[in-house]
């Protein structure tokens, strides 16, 4: 399912929860997998007054992710 989320970087989320599967697409045009995302960590990123603030604290760095997908 994909998801608008409020943010000045971040424009939509899709989640596959079978795969725990997350991909974000970003305002710059790029969009980047995260693999082994829990759903807690996805419904956290949806509901977070900031997206881009949550993704920094929560998700970069600390999912496996294949480099930058145009």
């Amino acid at each position: 399912m994909l998801h608008k989320l409020k943010s000045s970087v971040i424009e939509t989320a899709s989640y596959d929860p079978a795969k725990m599967l997350l991909v974000l697409h970003f305002k710059s045009g790029k969009a980047y997998h995260y693999d082994g995302v829990p759903q807690k960590v996805v419904d956290g990123l949806l509901s977070a007054e900031s997206a881009g603030k949550y993704h920094h604290a929560h998700l970069k760095g600390k999912y496996q992710q294949p480099k930058a997908l145009k």
